[in-house]
């Protein structure tokens, strides 16, 4: 949905892409239900679009500083007591089987290498439900997004 309106380099915020926000919010509410994987969290930023759905979060990323504002967007939204926060590499975190109803994979896979992909969906796989339901939100990628990260085929 978000498809490279803007450079890679810009700081833009929610404002900018008001009509594909609505829309991943509402196909968050809709996807995201049950015990909750938010990886990696971030600021926690569709934590308002999944909080109602869901009976618990664990939100996880490697940055404190990150955590430290998703932490405050919880208590903002009064769900901090179904939130569990966690500080970690998301690509290596071994979940417990089956351990999570949903997981929310939020623009990150275009980050990743194919070897951190390979790695990161083989714990995702370990720590979803059968049932469960993976929603991945992320950027198109592009020939201008492959120029910035040759890493990526």
């Amino acid at each position: 949905m978000y498809s490279g309106q803007f450079p890679g380099s810009a700081v833009v915020g929610a404002e900018a892409y008001v009509e594909d926000t609505a829309a991943l919010r509402d196909i968050i509410r809709r996807a995201c239900a049950g015990q909750l994987l938010d990886v990696p969290c971030g600021t926690a930023f569709w934590l308002s679009a999944y909080a109602a759905n869901v009976t618990g979060a664990v939100l996880i990323d490697q940055s404190e500083r990150m955590l430290d504002q998703a932490r405050s967007r919880a208590v903002i939204l009064g769900v901090d007591s179904k939130c569990t926060f966690l500080e970690g590499d998301v690509v290596n975190q071994a979940w417990e089987p089956e351990s999570f109803d949903s997981m929310l994979v939020g623009f990150f896979l275009s980050h990743a290498d194919a070897d951190d992909e390979a790695s990161f969906f083989r714990q995702i796989r370990r720590g979803l439900k059968r049932s469960g339901t993976l929603l991945v939100l992320d950027s198109i990628w592009n020939a201008q997004r492959a120029r910035a990260n040759p890493s990526r085929p």
